[in-house]
């Protein structure tokens, strides 16, 4: 540690000492010269003068330094000082592709980090968390956060408090069916979701593959795991839309409105669904003598009936809803967007021919053949024990070579997987056909639009729902050198598409307003009336 700590001063100190000798010397030359004239000491010019002049220099000097140390963090490793540099380098040593991404996430999200702690706007003087706070606070007035530099950069007026349309009755019902759907979803979980043996979970664990006697909950690593996770979040979300839309009608946080209510209803019917229709690991070839046929549980099925119920009444919700928007929707169709969710269906099609697994566990790799091997150079390492570093490394790479040509790949179609990668495409295809009114394919109606786009986006929470349960299901529960492949984040990938491409209309939609005259945004006749009115008397 102590020769690492070195190196690594070496290497990242100088852009620090180099920068702030520039940044002091640069100091304009009249500034130095009026602090002597007025009797400044040396020293006080150098410390209220020069360095506080200086500091942009001296914290891009403290920027660099700080990027340059990470850099060094994998030298370190292989000199053996350990710390974050060191999964790197056992990633690459191995050639481990998980183990390597991680490392190198970590890597990504310390440098981020570090680089915006000390890289401030040049007008920001105030520490990480104070600016946080402040974003935080002013996160429905952002103006107010813009710096005044030539006089008030914004001018605001004295107005009346905005009043948002009140909660009608023709939404109470359809929000009553969606809480009472939502509340049997969330209930679910803690039912038995399967018995005998982990439906999902066994797949990456051998134990989980005969559980006989043995039942489990939506919450469990072998029951549910993350598919009733993800069911119990989606659930919550959409009994706080619920509520706060009945609350407080139009200033509920931005998510927690009818929008809100359908992103988490069809999100928690997709999910419980995949979960019920994945094929159990004893279907395939690949299962062990002892493993037996996991019996799914009341839990699953009550989970999609109540997400159900919570869709249905989520769908009449969003058609009750008085929604308008901020501004007029373009009247034309959006290719751009049916492109980004023609690419989702694209991806969800690799995804669906990738790997979704690799599995090098040791009972898999490790053949009889190999294992009759291994056996015999453990002999030869006991009769000739001077030998045995050597046997011992031609052992490590007889392994080593085993699990990199006997790994088993499964993708997400095949005899031997969970068949998720082909419900995944299902999904997208349902994503595609409610994007095509979404866009406008069927008329230019601005709700009709918005409650297809809704829809959209709730399909494509789904479908990244999905690829997160299998993803981290099997990081939670798996044995090691059982690993998720690509199928199943390029699924996670395809739902972000979809995702976004409903984002442009949702992000101008919100609870329409009341004006003076009794008219609700611009959805009343009695509004188009006055506008009518107003307009024949300029004429």
């Amino acid at each position: 540690e102590v020769s690492a700590t070195m190196v690594t001063m070496v290497f990242a100190v100088p852009p620090l000492i180099r920068l702030t000798n520039l940044g002091i010397r640069q100091v304009p030359g009249d500034v130095v010269e009026a602090a002597r004239a007025y009797g400044a000491t040396e020293r006080r010019v150098l410390f209220d003068v020069q360095v506080p002049l200086a500091r942009p220099a001296i914290m891009t000097g403290i920027n660099q330094t700080l990027l340059l140390s990470i850099s060094m963090l994998g030298i370190a490793a292989i000199m053996g000082a350990g710390g974050l540099g060191r999964l790197l380098f056992r990633a690459l040593s191995n050639q481990d592709v998980a183990l390597a991404a991680s490392a190198g996430l970590a890597f990504f999200l310390v440098a981020v980090v570090l680089d915006r702690m000390s890289q401030r706007e040049d007008a920001d003087s105030v520490n990480l968390l104070r600016r946080i706070g402040r974003a935080w606070t002013h996160r429905r007035d952002p103006e107010k956060l813009i710096p005044d530099t030539d006089g008030p950069a914004i001018v605001t007026y004295e107005k009346d408090e905005e009043r948002f349309a009140p909660l009608a009755a023709s939404e109470r019902l359809p929000m009553a069916i969606t809480l009472a759907g939502s509340v049997v979803s969330i209930v679910s979980v803690f039912f038995v979701w399967n018995r005998e043996a982990g439906k999902v979970s066994a797949f990456g664990r051998r134990a989980d593959e005969n559980l006989a006697g043995m039942s489990f909950n939506g919450l469990d690593a072998s029951g549910g795991s993350w598919f009733g996770i993800l069911v119990l979040l989606l659930g919550v979300l959409v009994v706080l839309s619920v509520v706060a839309s009945a609350r407080f009608p139009g200033r509920a946080p931005r998510w927690l409105t009818a929008e809100g209510g359908a992103i988490g209803s069809v999100g928690m019917l997709l999910v419980s669904l995949s979960f019920l229709l994945a094929r159990p690991v004893t279907s395939t070839g690949r299962a062990t003598v002892e493993a037996v046929e996991p019996v799914t549980g009341s839990g699953g099925w009550l989970a999609a009936a109540g997400a159900l119920v919570a869709t249905v009444g989520a769908f009449l919700w969003l058609r009750a809803a008085p929604h308008a928007p901020l501004h007029p929707l373009r009247a034309s169709l959006s290719w751009s967007r049916l492109a980004g969710v023609a690419v989702a269906i694209l991806v969800l099609v690799v995804g669906m021919v990738s790997g979704w697994s690799f599995d090098r566990r040791a009972d898999v790799v490790i053949t009889p053949e190999i294992d009759a091997e291994i056996q015999q150079l453990r002999q030869e390492a006991q009769e000739r024990p001077e030998d045995a570093g050597a046997i011992s490394a031609q052992i490590s790479a007889l392994m080593s070579e085993a699990s990199q040509t006997e790994v088993i790949v499964t993708d997400g179609v095949g005899g031997e997987s969970s068949g998720l990668g082909m419900l995944l495409l299902v999904v997208g295809a349902l994503a595609m056909a409610t994007s095509l009114p979404a866009v406008g394919l069927f008329g230019m109606d601005e709700h009709l639009r918005w409650r297809w786009s809704a829809l959209t986006a709730a399909v494509g929470t789904g479908v990244a729902g999905i690829a997160v349960a299998w993803i981290a299901t099997q990081t939670r529960s798996a044995d090691p050198n059982y690993f998720t492949g690509v199928g199943a984040f390029l699924g996670l990938c395809a739902g972000t598409f979809i995702v976004a491409s409903a984002m442009p209309v949702l992000k101008e939609f919100r609870r329409a307003k009341v004006y003076d005259d009794g008219g609700v945004g611009e959805e009343t006749e009695s509004g188009r009336e006055s506008g009518q009115r107003i307009v024949e008397e300029l004429v």
